[in-house]
């Protein structure tokens, strides 16, 4: 894939400008009901943009006018010095309706591609060719092929080709039969584009937070309380029972779901540490002392009324809500200051680092050395692969 940077931002699964048969290049489609559109950011000196032109033309023959294929330039001038160019070229022949011909004869032309064939070929279309080079340096020109490129950028393309059907991006292999099959909307297809749409909302994340909170609550104080359990405790193992990849499905929960956690946690915390909130110490001090308050104020008044037996669960009140926060707050989108989501994810990663260290600390199931050397040395294998020259 022929890479182009772009500015950094989350990337969107969803096409941002819809398409507009009065700007789009659109060959195919129509009004009747069932027509599935697939928009392609391409280049056309890219080899894998190149190669595709005859499973696009493959698409377009079995699926006839079920199928609007839509081009929106996206030369990757960095890569292939002269795509810009080209493309300029092709919307100058759009400016005398020829954009299809000029479209299909650059990617079917041998590479390299002469600007002297070009104009051969314009002129061979009976193109007025003054008129041709004229546009082709002319700004509209320039911008119209600008335009398609930053529009690609804010949908999140960086590189080529990139496509979206019916306005969600298509990620999958790009051969005949996986694109035909998505093309043609069976269910399966839609349920998993519509699933990765939904991943990618900013919200999601919240959302499904506070709707197993509610499960768990549903769960546990109404009669389905003993079919929960029973379900939780049902054995589940890929080996025999009673080995370490046999446990009850709430041990798999705890231990698997747990591990991933801490992982995710992990990742946050490289990220904070180098990219965000926690960059520079000045900005960490506030919430680093909140989240420590939030461990030893619940912890000193737990201790100053618990006494004896019950005095090890003092990490139990220690603050756990963050969590649910950081989801309330992804639901308010962008009516939430970006200074309070800044504190409050700064807040969270250093509750996380805290929650790893008193569980490490206190409250240790048992210590294996074994495990520990093998991880030390899987840290520093990678620390060796990340500082070694490429």
């Amino acid at each position: 894939m022929e890479d182009e940077h772009s500015p950094a931002g989350a990337e969107d699964l969803t096409l941002q400008r819809p398409v507009d048969p009065l700007r789009d290049h659109v060959r195919g489609g129509g009004p009747e009901d069932g027509v599935v559109s697939l928009v392609l950011y391409g280049d056309y000196l890219c080899p894998y943009c190149r190669r595709l032109r005859l499973v696009l033309a493959r698409l377009r023959e079995t699926l006839g006018p079920r199928l609007a294929y839509v081009f929106r330039h996206f030369p990757n001038e960095h890569a292939h010095p002269g795509a810009e160019f080209l493309s300029r070229t092709a919307e100058a022949a759009t400016a005398q309706g020829r954009f299809w011909e000029m479209h299909d004869w650059l990617y079917a032309h041998d590479l390299p591609i002469a600007s002297e064939q070009v104009f051969e070929f314009a002129a061979s279309l009976g193109l007025d060719m003054p008129r041709f080079r004229r546009d082709i340096d002319s700004q509209a020109v320039r911008d119209r092929v600008h335009e398609d490129l930053v529009d690609g950028r804010r949908n999140g393309v960086t590189g080529t080709p990139t496509f979206f059907i019916d306005g969600i991006r298509y990620d999958e292999a790009w051969d005949f039969y996986s694109m035909l099959e998505a093309l043609q909307r069976p269910v399966a297809a839609q349920v998993r584009r519509s699933a990765r749409v939904f991943a990618n909302l900013p919200a999601s994340a919240g959302f499904v937070l506070l709707l197993a909170a509610g499960a768990a609550l549903l769960c546990a104080n109404t009669p389905l309380a003993p079919y929960y359990h029973a379900f939780m405790e049902t054995s589940f193992g890929i080996g025999p029972a009673g080995s370490a990849v046999s446990m009850t499905i709430g041990e798999w929960f705890s231990e698997g779901l747990l591990a991933i956690f801490f992982l995710l946690v992990g990742l946050e915390i490289r990220r904070e540490v180098t990219y965000g909130a926690l960059v520079e110490a000045k900005a960490a001090i506030l919430p680093v002392v909140a989240a420590i308050g939030g461990v030893l104020a619940p912890a000193a008044i737990y201790l100053a009324l618990n006494h004896g037996p019950t005095a090890p669960g003092w990490s139990v009140p220690t603050a756990t809500d963050v969590a649910f926060t950081l989801g309330i707050l992804a639901l308010l989108g962008d009516r939430v200051p970006t200074a309070l989501r800044v504190f409050v994810a700064a807040l969270a990663v250093v509750d996380d680092i805290l929650s790893m260290l008193t569980l490490a600390i206190f409250y240790p199931h048992s210590f294996q050395a074994e495990w520990l050397i093998a991880s030390g040395v899987a840290i520093l294998a990678m620390l060796a692969l990340a500082e070694s020259p490429p």
